[in-house]
């Protein structure tokens, strides 16, 4: 007989799924931000945390493989990060491992029976950007790493029509503790409001054209985040997009690199000609004249802080993408 184990992660599977302690107190609807706060303390999980494999290692009970790994980094970046951690996570992994193993991590779908024994929910990353948060930067996101929005999901629904039938809770519970003892791996921390996930479904629909775009909409461009054939092995490219050593500036232009989302070159210097010749005929009447405010914005090199708060941004003035 050699020395070779069995693998006995059936058997606890088992013992889940056969022995489960009931919930002491009633979830009740909660919000968004609460169901995140709740569980990101749960999981010692602040702005400060560094999701990463070293990160979700420690937070295992016992090991995984490394592309499980990864499924719950994306995952939880999704649930507790902003959009450019987001981005700068699919970009290195995009790097990294390459188109086609970076579109399988996104449309992978994670499989559990926590709540209910008998019923097998699943999560990919659209379906967990569509219950963990309100930003529609991370759809788009997704959408242009080549994330697939047309999967379907428990009893045939779609990604955005799943809030009514899945609660608050861990979807990766099952290889993890929480801080407090007291709380079970299947426990549930609430219900969804779906009034927190509008902003979420309009956006999804409107990019697989089940309802109008409203007239300033910019329509995401799928797979263009993905390394070009062409530039997938030059060493120039992978030296400019090297996440770990970016900037918040670089960032900011990353979100912004589409040519439908910025003004053409020529078009803004004519712009700032002809706003220049109307400024000097007004005689100084306006304090800053509105070439002035554009070549004094050009000149500033601040960009936006998109880290300043790690949670989901629900401004006016988020930027899409």
């Amino acid at each position: 007989m050699n020395n070779f184990h069995p693998d006995f992660t059936r058997q606890k599977m088992k013992m889940n799924r056969t022995y489960r302690l009931t919930q002491s107190n009633v979830p009740n609807y909660i919000s968004l931000l609460t169901a995140k706060q709740l569980i990101a303390d749960e999981l010692n999980i602040t702005n400060k945390t560094e999701i990463n494999n070293d990160f979700i290692k420690y937070l295992c009970n016992y090991d995984q493989p490394s592309f499980i790994y990864d499924v719950i980094c994306l995952h939880f970046t999704i649930m507790f990060k902003s959009d450019t951690h987001l981005l700068k996570f699919l970009k290195a992994y995009n790097i990294k491992h390459g188109n086609e193993a970076t579109k399988l991590l996104i449309n992978f779908t994670h499989n559990d029976n926590i709540i209910n024994p008998t019923q097998l929910y699943c999560f990919n990353a659209a379906a967990v950007v569509l219950l963990w948060s309100n930003n529609p930067v991370k759809l788009r996101i997704l959408y242009k790493f080549g994330g697939d929005f047309n999967q379907i999901f428990l009893n045939g629904l779609f990604a955005e029509e799943l809030h009514t039938y899945i609660p608050y809770y861990n979807h990766f519970s099952q290889y993890m503790n929480y801080k407090n003892n007291c709380y079970n791996f299947n426990h549930i921390w609430g219900y969804r409001l779906i009034n927190d996930f509008l902003k979420q479904i309009n956006e999804i629909r409107i990019i697989c054209g089940e309802i109008l775009p409203p007239y300033d909409f910019i329509m995401p461009e799928k797979d263009s985040y993905l390394i070009k054939e062409d530039k997938k092995n030059s060493e120039e490219t992978t030296n400019q997009i090297n996440v770990e050593e970016n900037t918040e500036q670089s960032n900011y232009y990353l979100l912004n690199q589409d040519s439908n989302d910025i003004m053409d070159e020529e078009i803004r210097d004519n712009f700032i000609r002809i706003s220049r010749e109307i400024s000097q005929q007004n005689n100084n009447t306006n304090p800053q004249s509105l070439s002035e405010y554009i070549l004094s914005a050009e000149s500033d090199d601040s960009v936006p802080d998109l880290n300043s708060n790690d949670s989901d941004s629900s401004s006016e003035n988020e930027i899409m993408i």
